[in-house]
């Protein structure tokens, strides 16, 4: 987070929906006046619907390798049915009626294979696991098929750093949980490693959401964060935090609203994705790298963080990393929109660098401060900008950016690189959300096959008759708007539109608070180190 304290290790129905149906359906993108933006110039023509859900996901998880053939939604779904289990279920029913009335007790019972399945209610404790499942013998935490369970810390409850501490455990199943109200982390660990989250929920916690350090092989799919870090930047870590760990994997969850960043991978943290989520409204950055490598970021809605030095999307180098590098870092397939304080950024906070950084056919618009903000930092190693739409953002390019080869993209107003893509860029309807290029648009068929992805935001395959469009999605052969049929027999998805308000302009660092200089707020960060 843009200078400001980190605590570091070594100091002590339908949910969100289908946000791909339009694969993002995004956000209003809107003048003051209610008038729809038509970004350059031209009319903006309407073609109707979006496109179904479906994306490709492959994954260094446990899913590697599978394709699913149903829409995705982000966020939590609702869960029907019991994890398959190796050992034995074990019931918990506050009522008496299982074989516990607390989840910690059922825990203390619980060996490798085990399903603690819970019964409804809320459940004012903590949880700390005691033992680890093993490899395909997981100790899975469920609630039971239908029920809605949450473990509630408004009362103080803790264990360890966490409503639930995972620390040095291997082999956890989290599925299906509420996780609300703590007042310090949400989920926590420190040295865990083959975690899995899916279909859960942390609501509210005074630090971080879900925080993971120095750990590995974590999986976080079909999950919510939202009202973390409510210390504010007093508060350690981020609504969902990778530090020092190996191995990782958010998908199809929606974090939002969170006082600090949304999902932040950081401090030599490496080998990670971060795909199909929606992050949303958050402090921000919404998704940030800092210090780290080997990362994925794709096929995300990233929309309208609140702080005005604020990136959608950022790449950074604190003073905490022992590195000081962030590289082989790709970023394609992303819609950026209406963040305050830029589409994609770069910052260091004294010294650092980036190498082998890939920014690819992304969809960056409307944004305050540049779609392309380059506050600081050094260029080494191959860093590419190809195929990307930079429309509608304060301005296009801020700062150098002499340290990637730049080609076939498509700025408002100038621009950089070799291979220009000039004329009218033509969205299907921004009054609906909808921003897919519309057939004859600028940047149809316009893109460089080179090292762009096979894949677009909706899934649909690349490139197409042997070309390829620029931005975040891809037309089909006959012309006509990509779409992916449902699967036969599924009921349509439910779109829900994110109602974010119009970007504001950056506001001026008030003293103490950060702003874009790289300066401010060392002094406390580095004594957090200490």
């Amino acid at each position: 987070m843009y200078a400001e304290r980190r605590e570091h290790p070594r100091s002590s129905g339908r949910v969100i929906a289908t946000v791909l149906a339009v694969a993002a359906t995004l956000v209003t993108l809107c003048t003051a006046n209610g008038d729809s933006v038509v970004w350059q110039t031209g009319a903006v023509d309407g073609l109707g619907d979006g496109p179904a859900p479906d994306r490709r996901h492959f994954s260094t998880s446990e899913h590697a390798g599978k394709v699913p053939t149903a829409p995705m939604p982000h966020g939590r779904r609702v869960i029907t049915e019991q994890a398959p289990t190796s050992g034995r279920t074990i019931k918990v029913a506050k009522d008496g009626s299982g074989d516990a009335t607390s989840v910690q007790d059922a825990a203390e019972q619980a060996q490798a294979g085990d399903t603690v399945l819970i019964s409804a209610g809320e459940y004012p404790e903590a949880l700390a696991p005691p033992r680890d499942g093993s490899s395909g013998a997981y100790i899975t935490f469920q609630a039971a098929p239908g029920a809605a369970v949450v473990l509630d810390g408004s009362g103080g409850e803790s264990a360890g750093n966490g409503l639930v501490d995972l620390s040095g455990r291997s082999f956890i199943k989290l599925v299906g949980l509420s996780f609300k109200g703590s007042s310090t982390h949400g989920v926590y660990a420190e040295g865990a490693s083959d975690i899995v989250i899916r279909d859960s929920e942390v609501d509210g916690s005074t630090n971080g959401g879900m925080v993971f350090l120095g750990s590995s092989n974590i999986l976080i799919e079909h999950s919510e964060v939202h009202g973390s870090n409510s210390a504010g930047t007093s508060a350690s870590h981020e609504a969902i935090s990778f530090d020092g760990s190996d191995g990782f994997e958010v998908a199809y969850s929606v974090v939002s609203d969170n006082g600090e960043e949304g999902i932040d991978a950081k401090y030599d943290s490496r080998n990670g994705k971060i795909h199909d989520n929606t992050v949303k409204n958050n402090r921000g950055p919404n998704i940030y790298v800092d210090s780290a490598n080997t990362v994925e970021v794709y096929n995300n809605l990233v929309v309208g963080t609140t702080e005005g030095s604020k990136a959608g999307i950022s790449l950074a180098v604190e003073d905490l990393s022992d590195s000081r590098r962030t590289f082989g870092v790709k970023v394609y397939n992303n819609v950026v929109v209406n963040n305050a304080g830029g589409g994609i950024g770069f910052w260091t906070e004294s010294s650092g660098s980036f190498e082998d950084i890939h920014i690819v056919n992304n969809t960056v618009a409307n944004n305050s401060n540049g779609g392309l903000n380059i506050v600081s930092g050094d260029f080494g190693g191959k860093n590419l900008l190809r195929n990307n739409i930079f429309s509608g953002n304060d301005e296009d390019v801020a700062g150098g950016a002499d340290g990637f080869t730049a080609d076939h993209n498509l700025f408002s107003e100038g621009g950089i690189g070799s291979a220009l893509i000039n004329g009218v860029v033509r969205f299907v309807d921004t009054t609906a959300d909808d921003l897919r290029l519309t057939p004859g648009s600028a940047g149809v068929d316009a893109g460089s096959t080179a090292d762009a992805p096979q894949f677009d935001i909706t899934g649909a395959k690349r490139p197409t008759d042997g070309k390829i469009d620029i931005g975040a999605y891809e037309l089909s052969g006959d012309g006509a708007p990509t779409r992916t049929d449902i699967q036969a027999g599924a009921d349509p998805p439910e779109v829900v539109v994110p109602q974010v308000p119009a970007p504001v302009a950056p506001a001026a660092p008030s003293p103490g608070e950060e702003g874009l200089s790289p300066a401010s707020g060392s002094a406390q960060r580095a004594q957090s180190r200490s």
